[in-house]
């Protein structure tokens, strides 16, 4: 008879750890022996999921004399960890709504603690901190050995990648919920006191600036999007702007009808966004001109994702459509459970985005069958990220977790 050998979550048993769980806790809760746990932490160790300083300084249980009631079939010599699910993860003390960015063998994200946080995106061995005044919601961008990012204590900061120190840090007037983007030595980011800035990416020297701010609605959320010398970015009163990047000038405007919250998205020819008013929108990159448009069940907030000939869009009910870029047919489409919050991210043929439904979602992009979901302790609310053959998402229960391409299932 094959005997039974019942799995660990790996990502569980780390939640508990490094939430503080003790060694009598977490033999009572796994319902293992000394001994059990102390392999236990070997295999973890072993996959890289904790780090032998982190062994090291908890209280080893090897010779110990308590007595743990084991009940049937779970026997401590006869249980596998469950390590194909989670590389690796690290906890912070906040919501992560900050998809990461990447330089080398380094990855780097906020959290609504304040701080940003630089990891070896190979271990999840923590480089450096940096703290900022407030919640970080901005997605960081990495260029020139800087990494950018906003935060609502209303400063655009730029920090070294190497050590985390603050090259330079620029004050807006209003808490900044939205990502910054580099172009040709010049960073642009959009602040909620209805502004486009545009900084000298070195010093931090500003160079323009761009009202977006209706007139009676102060906020702007839009992350700026830039292609060929042109900076688009919605706004508040449902403008579309195209803007010349060197001098902050309009060159042309779009009226969507309704707030534009999410990024726009930049195809060969075309600007995709969506609107508060259920409507996508196609508008031509030189003219401004909508090529086509397409209803949407439900007000369309996160950014649009392109795979291929397929552009990807999700809506707070749940559903994950894919079209045809050129002309808006619908090619197919997910519906699954919870509102999905996070711009759809191609990698490989394969599809990632999160769910309010704490999973992570991977689907086929040439069919949206689902391949596999990834369940977290929270919402996954930013968008998911892969570099070198890894997908890191963080998520509302503080965590970021580093996950195989393809797991198992």
């Amino acid at each position: 008879m094959k005997s039974y050998k019942p799995k660990l979550n790996a990502g569980e048993v780390m939640l508990d750890i490094r939430g503080g769980l003790s060694d009598q806790d977490l033999m009572s809760k796994y319902k293992l022996s000394a001994k059990g746990l102390t392999s236990l932490f070997e295999k973890l160790v072993a996959a890289n999921l904790l780090s032998r300083e982190e062994l090291d300084a908890r209280l080893v249980f090897a010779d110990s004399t308590i007595e743990i009631e084991v009940s049937s079939p779970f026997l401590a010599d006869s249980q596998e960890l469950s390590i194909f699910s989670c590389r690796w993860m690290f906890r912070t003390n906040g919501w992560i709504d900050s998809s990461p960015a990447f330089w080398s063998d380094s990855v780097f994200f906020g959290s609504w603690d304040a701080n940003f946080n630089a990891l070896d995106s190979r271990t999840g061995r923590v480089l450096w901190s940096f703290r900022s005044g407030d919640v970080i919601r901005s997605s960081p961008v990495v260029d020139n050995e800087l990494a950018y990012f906003g935060s609502w204590d209303k400063h655009l900061y730029a920090v070294r990648v190497d050590n985390g120190s603050c090259l330079w840090k620029f004050k807006t007037k209003g808490e900044i919920w939205s990502s910054p983007r580099l172009d040709g030595g010049t960073v642009y980011i959009t602040s909620s006191d209805g502004r486009l800035y545009a900084l000298d990416g070195l010093t931090g020297e500003p160079k323009w600036q761009f009202r977006v701010k209706g007139a009676t609605v102060h906020w702007a959320e839009s992350s700026p999007a830039i292609a060929s010398g042109v900076v688009f970015v919605g706004s508040p009163n449902g403008l579309l702007y195209a803007l010349d990047s060197l001098t902050g000038q309009p060159i042309w405007t779009h009226n969507a009808g309704a707030p534009i919250d999410c990024t726009p998205t930049l195809g060969e020819q075309l600007v995709y966004v969506g609107s508060g008013s259920t409507t996508l929108h196609a508008i031509e990159y030189s003219t401004g001109q909508e090529r086509w448009n397409r209803m949407t069940e439900k007000s369309v907030y996160a950014s649009l994702g392109i795979a291929g000939n397929l552009l990807c869009y999700s809506t707070l009910s749940g559903v994950v459509h894919a079209l045809e870029k050129e002309t808006g047919d619908e090619k197919w489409r997910y519906e699954g459970a919870g509102g999905v919050f996070t711009r759809p991210v191609e990698s490989g043929s394969v599809i990632y985005f999160g769910n309010s439904d704490s999973n992570l979602y991977a689907l086929e992009s040439r069919t949206g069958k689902k391949l596999w979901t990834f369940t977290t302790g929270g919402a996954v609310i930013c968008a998911p990220r892969v570099h070198h053959e890894t997908v890191f998402v963080g998520s509302t229960d503080g965590c970021l977790y580093a996950l195989p391409l393809r797991l198992e299932v």
